[in-house]
């Protein structure tokens, strides 16, 4: 069961900020995501209005920036996932996740020296992660 490790624990908290965030900004605390039956749009439209409320609102936060990036991500907008993860990292430079997922995408774009850099700085924050290490490597 995934319910106490630590990624778990991170993701709770995460929701949690994501819960409060849009409470303040006056945005109900019921994406599409958790809807039974709800569509991939459906659910990426939803959490698309989520972040760009809470990047609106509260753009120092890196979190949404870095979720930001993972959207794009995931739509194979790798330059629009950069830029994401650039603007994350300018707000939270200690951001180690932003650093590993964004060297994961300059190295799928061949851009390996710059991949190189923010493995670096991932691995000198997370030094006992191997796969990363590997990734580094290869």
């Amino acid at each position: 069961m995934m319910r106490d490790t630590p990624e778990a624990i991170r993701m709770a908290e995460d929701r949690e900020a994501f819960r409060d965030l849009l409470e303040r900004i006056g945005q109900p605390y019921a994406p599409s995501s958790i809807v039974e039956g709800a569509t991939p749009e459906a659910r990426e439209r939803s959490t698309r209005e989520a972040l760009e409320a809470i990047i609106a609102k509260y753009g120092s936060f890196a979190w949404a920036w870095l979720s930001r990036a993972r959207v794009h991500r995931g739509q194979g907008r790798l330059s629009d996932a950069l830029a994401a993860f650039g603007a994350a990292l300018l707000r939270d430079p200690a951001l180690v996740e932003a650093h590993y997922e964004r060297a994961q995408v300059l190295a799928e774009l061949g851009r390996d020296e710059e991949a190189a850099r923010d493995y670096q700085a991932y691995l000198a924050a997370v030094p006992g992660d191997l796969p990363a290490a590997r990734a580094y490597v290869a």
